[in-house]
């Protein structure tokens, strides 16, 4: 199984490495102390002083649902690999959070982006959201985000799925069968389309199609695990599979929108963990390679590669497993310890590059090439390039390197003398936040 193998390959050289295993737990420590707070969906937070003193407010709760999916399977790859019953709790607890994703939006089949006290700190950036929902019934007296994406939902069933194989646990199971089976059959349902509570689709991108579709539907099958969906999956997948190399093109993402790979390889995770057949398995991975891998293949991402490795049943044909894992364990090693802090600075004007100038006057563009930062003229103003850090327990989460470039993000909010800090690596931003 992908998800034991992931373990072994990732966590068991972090467990029998001090250093590491020392930094993954302060990046525990550090984000169960601060980022989960009022109702257990993961946030970023925001602090008066450099000192982290004073919370002024929460960030991030649009992309909640993904983060949390994270941090759940984060917590699911720790238990497997060293059977705390501390990160067995903590998944379990995860799983109702984002049962409440699920439940508070009283629409069947569809999940929230977040839900959380009526409290400043916590609604105070979601003021004028369009996004903004009040809780009815058992969550009266809470907020809840609407708008849901395709970014959420892949990472809600990415969490689920490791959540259901990993964790020993009936009830949790057994919830997690109820929830899976609610939301593919709503999907399939509404023609592949997130049908949000309004009745009308999502403004975020609402389709489910090429490798989230398969994802989705692999996920549910291995889950359910009844001939219906089994079948589903098979229809699905000779319907599509003649467009599947159309929806994997991924080249842009290497300039704008780098986040696309994380989610890519998270539905590429579900692919290979869950589809048996040997020639679909080849047509899966010869458009990988193709058309995901030929990008990040060389960019020392330790949970690409992993993931990469558990495809390929840890034997890659054009690389070195060995020197994979090496990599990966130096990558993690030059992170810095917690907490993982956004500063900012003023860059000089990049007039003699035109180009990417211009690139910085839209949202979601993160730097892959050395040196490539710019300035572009308004409110806009480049986040300083600083070392993504990550819960290294679960090996979560791309990142890029220090040592070889800290990528600059684009901040369209500059806040003097104040500090977010994030609960994880940041390296994209939501759909959420460009709309």
């Amino acid at each position: 199984m992908a998800a034991a193998a992931l373990a072994v390959f990732a966590g068991t050289a972090l467990a029998e490495d001090a250093a590491l295993r020392g930094r993954a737990d302060a990046y525990l420590t550090a984000l169960r102390a601060a980022h989960i707070p009022g109702d257990g969906g993961i946030v970023q937070v925001v602090y008066e002083t450099p000192a982290l003193e004073n919370v002024l407010f929460y960030k991030g709760q649009g992309d909640s649902t993904m983060w949390t999916s994270t941090y759940l399977a984060a917590e699911c790859f720790r238990y497997a690999v060293t059977g705390d019953p501390d990160a067995k709790a903590n998944a379990i607890e995860a799983v109702h959070v984002l049962e409440n994703h699920l439940r508070v939006t009283q629409t069947t089949g569809y999940i929230g982006r977040y839900v959380g006290p009526i409290d400043t700190p916590f609604i105070l950036d979601y003021l004028t959201s369009d996004e903004l929902r009040w809780g009815e019934g058992e969550y009266l007296g809470k907020f809840w985000l609407s708008n849901g994406s395709s970014d959420q939902y892949i990472g809600w069933f990415f969490g689920l799925g490791v959540a259901y194989d990993l964790i020993d646990d009936g009830p949790t199971r057994d919830l997690i069968r109820s929830m899976v089976r609610e939301v593919i059959d709503e999907l399939r349902d509404n023609f592949w389309l997130i049908i949000t509570d309004t009745g009308w689709p999502s403004t975020a991108a609402p389709n489910i199609g090429g490798g989230e579709r398969m994802a989705f539907l692999l996920t549910a099958a291995h889950v359910i695990d009844e001939p219906e969906y089994w079948t589903l999956y098979e229809q699905e997948f000779e319907a599509g599979k003649d467009l599947f190399p159309f929806q994997s093109i991924a080249f842009f993402n290497k300039y704008t929108e780098y986040f696309a790979f994380n989610l890519r390889h998270l539905n590429y995770y579900a692919i290979f963990n869950y589809e048996t057949d040997p020639e679909r398995r080849a047509f899966y991975l010869e458009i990988y390679d193709r058309m995901v891998r030929s990008l990040v293949r060389g960019t020392h991402n330790a949970w690409f590669d992993f993931i990469y490795l558990t495809m390929t049943d840890g034997a890659p044909a054009d690389d070195d497993p060995q020197q994979m894992i090496d990599d990966a364990l130096h990558a993690l090693s030059v992170f810095p310890d917690p907490p993982n802090t956004d500063t900012h600075r003023d860059i000089p004007p990049a007039a003699d590059r035109p180009v990417v100038a211009d690139l910085c006057g839209h949202s979601g563009v993160d730097w892959d090439r050395p040196g490539l930062q710019a300035h572009h003229e308004g409110t806009a103003r480049c986040r300083e390039p600083m070392p993504r850090r990550i819960p290294l327990a679960a090996v979560a989460e791309p990142h890029h390197l220090r040592r070889l470039f800290r990528p600059a993000r684009l901040s369209r909010t500059r806040l003097p003398r104040r500090v977010l800090v994030r609960p994880l690596p940041q390296l994209y931003r939501s759909r959420s936040a460009r709309r």
